[in-house]
């Protein structure tokens, strides 16, 4: 009977490194916020595409001076006619980056001896305002967002921040007391107490 038990444990235990959670590379804090921006520019270009000539401008912050070449380049991957000089063009377009902001939830581990992963949430928001420059009126003035959620390792966070954009909010939990020591000495122990009885079941 006792011997069944050992063998049963030591399946259990092989079949959940084998059932562990293998995580590709995730992209970067960077990368995900240069999709979202691309993906904003879309939206605004679907309500430029009535004006014939438009001017850029952003305001004089970091964070929207980090982002105007990608404001640029979004827009004229759309075919969105853009100029610098205001003088010559019938609208202006103003963008405003309103929220960058990277928030991570609570850390857990999906399966046992998995690797511990966290969720990601990472919102982009920009407000944009469209003038006409011989009335000086504004034409319209609109909040454009778009949001990005995954599950990644907790492990990975360090190298997923390198050369992330200005963040107006960045909430990373801290593991406890629980999760940084006890939990890691309990799974020691049990992996030990498996190694144990595969080789006593060997001999």
């Amino acid at each position: 009977m006792f011997s069944s038990l050992r063998y049963i444990t030591i399946v259990l235990f092989f079949s959940s490194l084998c059932t562990a959670e293998e995580h590709e590379s995730a992209a970067t804090h960077r990368e995900i916020f240069f999709q979202l921006s691309d993906s904003v520019m879309f939206d605004v270009s679907q309500k430029l595409k009535a004006y014939r000539s438009i001017a850029m401008v952003t305001r004089r912050d970091s964070f929207t001076s980090y982002y105007q070449p990608l404001f640029v380049h979004g827009l004229m991957s759309q075919n969105i006619p853009l100029f610098l000089n205001t003088d010559s063009t019938e609208t202006t377009l103003e963008l405003t980056v309103r929220e960058s902001s990277i928030f991570h939830g609570e850390a857990f581990y999906q399966s046992f001896l998995g690797h511990r992963s966290i969720e990601r949430r990472i919102v982009f928001t920009i407000t944009g305002t469209l003038i006409s420059v011989q009335e000086g009126k504004i034409l319209w003035s609109k909040q454009f967002s778009r949001t990005f959620s995954d599950t990644v390792r907790y492990d990975q966070l360090e190298q997923l921040d390198y050369s992330v954009p200005p963040v107006t909010a960045y909430v990373r939990s801290e593991l406890s007391f629980f999760d940084s020591i006890v939990e890691p000495v309990i799974v020691t122990i049990a992996s030990g107490v498996a190694i144990y009885l595969f080789f006593t079941i060997r001999s």
